[in-house]
């Protein structure tokens, strides 16, 4: 059901399914232990701290605190998320804007079906939504340009009153990339996901995206490993389809 500012309602049910709810910590750890399965080797807990480009090799500077571990490779892909040190020291570049996603589950009563909020009083710049999880669980949150929680707990307070077991809800907040980030490859270097500003600025979302987006760069890396050509001018190719998407 779709809720106006004027709280006019426009009720839509589909012939099938548009869309899934995910478990994100489900779904990573899945794509994971699939990358160990076809042989990648895993390092948790450290961080990188600097990437060097050459012109037959990448130099990667990692560790927990001194950062003294260092590997070669022949082709680096950031997936970094929001975090763009990397880009910056890479001359890399980052996505034109950022909204705010502030989101919480709850408990509430007489939710069976989605439910969206659109207008500036509620969410400026985008959006709000209320998502039966089942048993009587709900995820609720807010797409806004600034104050994503206050204008959460608004939200809460407005059009759900009463109807929230919980008092103080433990809220989420998390910045999303709006906008490509003008260059995503370097030599021997591309972004994927929202470190590229690969998100559908529409709802923020950026698994589909990612992941076809993804499948544009294994393909350009294939072409680049088969002509031994990882160079920028090459990698260029995976700049110019995915914007093109």
């Amino acid at each position: 059901t779709f809720f106006s500012p004027s709280s006019v309602t426009i009720d839509y049910t589909s012939s099938s399914t548009l869309a899934l709810v995910v478990d994100r910590g489900l779904f990573d750890r899945g794509i994971l232990e699939q990358a160990r399965k076809e042989g990648v080797d895993v390092h948790l807990g450290e961080k990188v701290c600097q990437i060097n480009s050459y012109e037959d090799f990448v130099e990667i500077e990692s560790g927990n605190e001194d950062c003294t571990k260092k590997v070669r490779a022949k082709v680096v892909v950031l997936a970094t998320g929001i975090n763009y040190q990397l880009h910056r020291s890479l001359g890399l570049g980052v996505p034109t804007g950022f909204m705010q996603g502030t989101q919480t589950e709850v408990e509430v009563e007489g939710l069976s079906e989605t439910e969206i909020y659109v207008g500036k009083r509620i969410s400026p710049g985008a959006f709000a939504w209320a998502l039966s999880l089942g048993n009587g669980w709900a995820r609720m949150g807010v797409l806004t340009e600034s104050k994503g929680v206050s204008y959460l707990k608004g939200f809460l307070k407005e059009r759900f009153a009463g109807r929230v077991k919980q008092e103080n809800p433990r809220i989420f907040q998390k910045r999303i990339a709006c906008g490509a980030a003008k260059r995503s490859v370097r030599n021997r270097i591309l972004t994927v996901g929202e470190a590229a500003g690969q998100v559908k600025t529409t709802t923020g979302g950026g698994i589909f995206y990612g992941l076809l987006c993804s499948e544009i760069a294994v393909n350009i890396l294939q072409e680049g490993f088969s002509k031994a050509d990882l160079s920028e001018k090459q990698l260029t190719q995976y700049d110019k389809l995915w914007k093109s998407k």
